[in-house]
């Protein structure tokens, strides 16, 4: 099979992951817990975890799977791959929006778009006006550092940004 043909296979649950986004994932987990609170009637008491704490780990470790899948991948990926990439950065950008103080989330975050600098180099300035800004705006002291290293991996690309903006 070609790298686009694997690379949908790996990436398609993964996306779909995203795409259902926070509601679907916090319905489920309320169903869960709800379903497990009726069965555990007798004594236990069902998980009283913080839902948005939940999802965000789960959305963190979906987006690390992601990262992850990118360092099999040479740069010079085709059109298709970078398209898929595209929808990755996307959703873990809405996603970021929902919660953008959480730090494991923006980490993980983070970590994808470093991977990202990597796999689609030059390729990547079409996407820094939906990357940047969300990272900029949620922006603070804890997590600063962490950002102002992205924006080092990206320097290479922001000239080319600011005239492409211009």
């Amino acid at each position: 099979q070609s790298i686009p043909q694997l690379l949908q296979t790996l990436l398609s649950p993964l996306l779909a992951s995203l795409n259902g986004g926070v509601q679907m994932y916090q319905q489920n987990i309320r169903q869960s817990r709800h379903n497990n609170s009726i069965s555990n009637e007798v004594g236990n008491s069902g998980d009283s975890g913080n839902i948005d704490d939940d999802a965000c780990h789960y959305f963190s470790r979906v987006i690390q799977a992601v990262g992850f899948t990118t360092k099999t991948f040479p740069p010079n990926l085709s059109m298709n791959v970078r398209e898929m990439y595209r929808l990755v950065l996307e959703s873990s950008l809405k996603i970021l929006s929902v919660y953008p103080t959480h730090s494991i989330l923006r980490s993980q975050i983070i970590f994808l778009y470093h991977r990202m600098v990597s796999c689609l180099n030059k390729h990547l300035i079409p996407y820094l006006p939906i990357t940047l800004p969300p990272l900029i705006q949620t922006l603070n002291s804890n997590n600063a550092v962490e950002t102002f290293q992205l924006g080092k991996g990206f320097s290479n690309y922001l000239k080319h940004f600011l005239c492409y903006k211009i």
